[in-house]
Parts: structure tokens; C-alpha cells; sequence
């Protein structure tokens, strides 16, 4: 069962871009919370990286349910991690 896709792209740049995608019939369930929270711990604790980026769409009301939901600095459509 395919649920979506969750990433790190930019790994070469100053601050890489967390990418998530959930397929829509999956929302509600905390997959996409739960796969951002993981790979967030895993790049700074693992990788050792300082700050990421969350591209989030004005229009995703899902990704951006997420990154409120873990707290973090919001500016415009892009969600500051450090």
C-alpha cells in the first residue's frame, strides 16, 4: 500500500528542503506528521545539519497542519527549522 513519499532534497546546500507528499485518502492518520518528525531528528542528530527548509504550498492545508503541529517558525509559505 502506497502512502507517500518523504525526503531530503538540496543535501549539497547550506539549509536542504524537507519534502513530504501523502496521498490525500491518507490524511488524519499522522503519516506524514510522523515521517516529518523522523527525518527532521535523523538530519540533525545523524547527519549533523544546523537548519532545513519545509516548502509548504499556501494551498496544502495538510503540510501546514504539520508544521504547526511541531511547533516550529513559519515565514510566508516556507517553514524555517533550526
Amino acid at each position: 500500500m502506497f502512502i507517500g513519499l518523504c525526503g531530503l532534497h538540496g543535501l549539497k546546500n547550506e539549509a536542504p528542503t524537507v519534502r513530504l507528499g501523502v496521498k490525500e485518502q491518507r490524511y488524519g492518520h499522522k503519516f506524514g506528521r510522523d515521517a516529518v518528525e523522523t527525518l527532521i531528528k535523523f538530519a540533525f542528530e545523524e547527519l549533523g545539519l544546523r537548519q532545513l527548509y519545509y516548502s509548504v504550498a499556501e494551498k496544502n492545508w495538510a503540510n501546514q497542519k504539520i508544521a504547526e503541529a511541531l511547533d516550529r517558525k513559519v515565514s510566508n509559505t516556507k517553514k524555517i527549522y533550526s
